[in-house]
């Protein structure tokens, strides 16, 4: 998941709007942390796809070249 593909209105009049079903993801579980705050959650999800937007590609890098301490600090953060 991307920000990019992660289309959510995250306006508070738009409390009642769908939030994407995402493989893996407990939608259930996201709400109930949020007490049910539909447009709260929508923007930790936006924040965390923008946040770790090529986090794979970075982390394979660094696999790749031994940065075996980068790594490590990459995933930790994760």
């Amino acid at each position: 998941v991307t920000a990019a593909n992660l289309r959510i209105t995250t306006d508070r009049s738009d409390a009642s709007s769908e939030l994407p079903q995402i493989v893996g993801l407990d939608l259930a579980a996201g709400l109930h942390h949020t007490n049910g705050n539909k447009s709260l959650y929508a923007r930790l999800l936006m924040s965390f796809a923008h946040d770790f937007d090529g986090f794979t590609d970075k982390l394979q890098h660094l696999l790749r070249s031994d940065h075996t301490d980068e790594s490590l600090r990459l995933v930790h953060t994760l």
